[in-house]
């Protein structure tokens, strides 16, 4: 969970194309 989390926090530095809802609903898929 450490690099998703890390992900999460630096969503520019690895992939600003995607938008903030859908690291949204990834961490959510990751939390279930």
């Amino acid at each position: 969970k450490s690099k998703l989390n890390f992900l999460l926090s630096e969503p520019d530095s690895s992939m600003g194309s995607l938008k903030p809802s859908v690291w949204l609903s990834i961490s959510e898929l990751f939390t279930l």
